[in-house]
């Protein structure tokens, strides 16, 4: 029996703009049929200029977005954005099409759609050798793959056309075939790898939130569980109370308080790889206490702040050989040195900070974040959407630990 292709069975959008060398995505869209992929296609506002969308049409079995030949209620991410896709790849990618992903000016479909994309996204460029080779170009391609996105060069026309500056460069479809296995090859970094995620909102006796994270209570969480078993990871959730529903694939515990999660990380934890630490429970509950004054009638109420147990503490010093502890902890004022001290004290591996989260109209064109690992080393962390920023955090993780 043959071993299936990594591509077969996936879903790839490709985005196509309006250029000279856009007849060569209907190339692109056989090979990754005939090696068992599924295609769907975005056509920007130029790109009907130089290709029909009926060719594509017939190659895909599926009707074209984005052009004009679309009914505008299809046109809608809902549809063809479903998290179903797999990867999507913009082939060719017009100089001005990179530039508005770039900075930001989505003022059309396909640019809408490949900036809130949620899965990898691949770019290669087709343009004259000139212009891609200016910094311009290739100061908005390096932007680009800072926030998380892939990137293809583009070749010459023939042998014969090297040096021709004024000669468009051409999309590659081997090329891009190659690109996409080497994307799905570096998601399955923690293939076989058994993974813990925590996630909050746990809560105190009295019902207070403890320790909520990025956005929504245990978002941060749910990402990572969903990116870490689309990695190949076996993935387990320890989440608290929400109406969150777990991804497709990973198993869940659901925990009410801290002295639960505890429990469960302490006859369990020893059985995971990998621990994801989302919501540590690293906080303050609060207990009220009643006393008698001098009357049945007349009580006083203390407000007492007892210390909810540091669980990234206990799990760095309880965790075996070769499992990896990972804290995520909201970006303070804390010394460097003070958090260094505290990996290596509490043998944690490391520790990704983050910034807290902005005003309710806060939008950032980036997210960043930054690790320290133990014994000492720096890596920050920036991408497009938070999707993306757990792609990368995982993908630092697995090929420091797992690779």
């Amino acid at each position: 029996m043959n071993k299936l292709d990594i591509l077969d069975d996936r879903i790839v959008f490709i985005g196509v703009c309006g250029v000279i060398t856009a007849y060569k995505s209907a190339s692109l869209v056989e090979k990754l049929r005939n090696l068992g992929a599924e295609v769907r296609i975005i056509l920007n506002e130029e790109a009907e200029k130089f290709v029909s969308p009926l060719t594509f049409e017939r190659t895909t079995g599926h009707r074209v977005t984005g052009s004009s030949s679309t009914h505008e209620e299809d046109q809608v991410e809902g549809d063809i954005g479903s998290p179903e896709g797999d990867i999507t790849v913009v082939a060719p990618a017009s100089f001005s099409f990179i530039g508005k992903l770039a900075s930001g000016l989505n003022n059309d479909y396909l640019t809408q759609f490949v900036s809130s994309s949620n899965q990898p996204v691949i770019i290669a460029p087709s343009m004259n050798e000139n212009l891609y080779s200016s910094q311009i170009a290739q100061s908005q391609l390096s932007q680009l793959r800072d926030q998380g996105y892939h990137t293809v060069a583009p070749k010459p026309w023939g042998p014969n056309d090297r040096g021709s500056g004024d000669l468009p460069l051409t999309i590659l479809p081997e090329g891009i075939i190659e690109k996409i296995r080497e994307v799905f090859h570096e998601d399955q970094l923690l293939q076989g790898q058994k993974v813990l995620v925590t996630s909050g909102p746990t809560r105190g006796t009295f019902g207070q939130t403890v320790n909520s994270k990025i956005g929504s209570p245990g978002s941060l969480g749910f990402k990572l569980s969903k990116q870490a078993r689309q990695m190949g990871g076996e993935v387990l959730l320890a989440s608290g109370p929400t109406e969150q529903i777990p991804p497709p694939g990973v198993g869940v515990v659901w925990v009410r308080t801290v002295d639960e999660l505890d429990e469960f990380l302490t006859n369990e934890g020893a059985k995971y790889d990998l621990i994801l630490m989302a919501d540590s429970a690293r906080a303050w509950s609060a207990g009220v206490n009643a006393y008698p004054l001098g009357g049945e009638k007349t009580k006083r109420f203390d407000l007492e702040l007892n210390e909810v147990p540091d669980l990234t503490r206990k799990l760095g010093r309880l965790k075996p050989e070769g499992q990896v502890v990972i804290d995520f902890a909201p970006d303070t004022d804390t010394d460097r040195s003070e958090k260094l001290n505290r990996l290596k004290e509490n043998d944690i591996n490391g520790v990704f900070s983050y910034p807290l989260k902005g005003g309710q109209n806060s939008k950032p064109a980036t997210l960043t974040g930054s690790f320290l690992f133990n014994p000492g080393n720096d890596q920050e962390i920036q991408a497009g959407n938070r999707t993306r920023l757990t792609r990368k955090i995982l993908r630092e993780i697995g090929e420091r630990y797992f690779q």
